[in-house]
């Protein structure tokens, strides 16, 4: 009976992802949760899945599996399991978040027959805007679900109070990109924000002991030819040390901007030259004019995701 539970629970968690290969699954709390991408950042492997949750590996030095942990943007969530002296996997700490925990979300999902057989479903946790203190579940479903739960189109958001399991609907009608983040506009970095995510996070090298999960905003304007400037963090408790060690990978970011297909430049021209019939010019005393470009600055802006592997 628990193996027929289990092939049931499979299928149904089975999301759909049409053009992807799934490369691993996980068991949580009977659901196989299968991924389809990793991406190494420093010492670990990133294997992502379409419904919002991260598994980790991480190693150490010499390539020796060091821990393995779910996380939900920089929340731990699930289970982390810990090497032990010996090198076997056998510290294993319980990451619940709160009473109605990962657990019950996904059983929220499945029980739910207008969200189990959808490919858009994602699970968020975050601030239930600026009503509460309160972190609140969020299951996004729409189009715009696999960016940090938002949703769009007339589409729905679920919000699950992990301490009381209480729970309220919200409809959105609507979602533009804000003007003050404009990262939809060129010049666009190669690979688009993951990639720089993680190229920037490669030329970070930071102590352990100094790291902190959380999700750290950094704004920036940059030129049409993919030069950044004027880099300020959002967050108001990041470190003086990881403020560094960011403006720092941010100064060595190569340039892998896409130039801006349609340039907004001011030309700013002189006046024609105007030479009576009665003056007489030598050639050499005609110079090119001056034209000065002003470029247009870009304000973007990224969200890096910092974890600290331990209990």
């Amino acid at each position: 009976m628990k193996r027929i539970s289990l092939t049931f629970f499979t299928i149904l968690f089975a999301f759909i992802a049409f053009s992807q290969d799934t490369i691993l699954v996980k068991q949580i709390c009977n659901h196989a949760i299968p991924f389809y991408r990793m991406v190494e950042v420093q010492n670990t492997h990133e294997y992502r899945s379409n419904i919002g949750i991260t598994y980790i590996e991480e190693f150490d030095s010499d390539g020796n599996l060091k821990s393995t942990s779910f996380w939900i943007g920089a929340t731990p969530v699930y289970k982390m399991i810990l090497a032990d002296e010996n090198g076997q996997m056998t510290n294993v700490f319980n990451k619940r978040v709160g009473r109605f925990d990962l657990c019950h979300i996904l059983n929220r999902i499945q029980n739910d027959p207008n969200l189990r057989n959808r490919d858009d479903v994602r699970i968020s946790l975050g601030l239930y805007r600026w009503r509460t203190d309160t972190i609140y579940w969020r299951i996004g479903v729409g189009e715009w679900s696999r960016n940090y739960g938002m949703t769009a189109g007339g589409d729905v958001e679920i919000l699950i109070n992990p301490q009381s399991g209480r729970e309220q609907k919200e409809y959105i009608l609507t979602i533009c990109a804000s003007p003050t983040d404009a990262w939809f506009s060129l010049p666009r970095y190669e690979g688009g924000k993951e990639q720089m995510r993680i190229d920037l996070m490669n030329l970070m090298t930071i102590h352990p002991d100094s790291l902190q999960n959380m999700v750290v905003r950094v704004s920036f304007r940059i030129t049409e030819n993919g030069v950044m400037s004027d880099f300020r963090i959002g967050n108001p408790d990041v470190s003086d040390y990881l403020r560094n060690q960011i403006f720092d990978a941010m100064g060595r970011l190569p340039n892998n901007w896409r130039r801006s297909r349609f340039s907004h430049m001011m030309v700013l021209s002189p006046p024609p030259l105007l030479i009576s019939v009665d003056d007489v010019v030598n050639s050499s005393q005609i110079s090119e004019p001056v034209v000065e470009i002003e470029q247009t600055l870009h304000l973007k802006s990224i969200s890096l995701i910092f974890r600290r592997f331990t209990p």
